[in-house]
């Protein structure tokens, strides 16, 4: 069932002394596809002196700038609705932009750790399957065998070591999903973007079958629907990132992120993961 959503997404970065020759790619812009439709769309950036848009290899979209006088600080907004749940999967592209789904990312190249647990807790299971059904089992899995905890882990933590801790937030948790998917060979992917509530950005899985990719969240143990507002993929969290830039200078950074997601019409969003 279509739902349409509301969403603010703020990003500030604050510089502990003046830089200069600020670089930034945002991929923050949800695209309109087969389960989407955006229907209004508003950004602003603070300087914002020299922007432009493109694409990246994956076909996300990419807002690029430069900033050439001094800065402490840099400002992103953007506002905007969108209408989720249109269909349940979204046509896939052609079979060789497929292969890079299929393998690379090195956040998720699965170790000891991840191949026992495919041959001891999954193997026996996804015998007979359909790839769908295969990965809702590996999701239920992943949901079972990650604590969602905050803190642990951070941006350059591997599939490998998340399993090995048996906690982390979205993202350890994909990463985990699509290393045991791979070892089951099917096709997946990772997606960032903004779940329905107030938080900050989420990570969520694809999985191809017969043509079509079907998204599953194993932090919630759900289907990716009418409640997730997609961004952008990846083979793993390095190929999306949300901000990414380079300066001159010298400072510290400190960024803060917020996200809100509610029903148009709806109270205010509630806390989410």
């Amino acid at each position: 069932m279509s739902t349409k959503l509301c969403f603010a997404y703020y990003m500030e970065i604050l510089y502990s002394a003046p830089i200069q020759g600020n670089c930034y790619t945002l991929r923050v812009i949800p695209r309109s596809c087969a389960v989407q439709q955006v229907t209004t769309l508003t950004t602003r950036m603070e300087p914002g002196e020299c922007w432009w848009q493109g694409s990246d290899p994956f076909g996300n979209i990419l807002l690029c700038g430069f900033d050439g006088s001094p800065l402490t600080c840099f400002r992103f907004r953007e506002t905007g609705t969108v209408t989720t749940g249109l269909a349940d999967s979204m046509p896939a592209e052609r079979y060789e932009q497929l292969v890079k789904f299929r393998y690379g990312g090195t956040l998720t190249a699965p170790g000891p750790q991840l191949k026992r647990f495919y041959a001891e807790q999954l193997a026996p299971c996804l015998a007979g399957k359909s790839p769908l059904e295969q990965g809702r089992i590996i999701m239920h899995a992943v949901h079972g065998a990650i604590a969602y905890t905050k803190g642990r882990t951070d941006v350059d933590t591997t599939a490998e070591e998340a399993m090995a801790l048996g906690a982390g937030v979205c993202q350890d948790e994909s990463h985990v999903m699509i290393a045991l998917c791979r070892l089951g060979g099917i096709t997946a992917r990772y997606v960032t973007g903004f779940l329905i509530g107030e938080g900050e950005s989420h990570a969520w899985v694809e999985v191809l079958q017969d043509g079509y990719w079907f998204g599953l969240d194993p932090t919630n143990d759900i289907a990716a629907a009418e409640k997730h507002i997609r961004i952008a993929v990846g083979r793993d969290a390095g190929d999306c990132p949300m901000n990414r830039g380079i300066f001159y200078g010298a400072a510290a950074q400190e960024i803060h992120v917020s996200v809100k997601v509610w029903e148009q019409g709806s109270p205010a969003p509630c806390k989410n993961r």
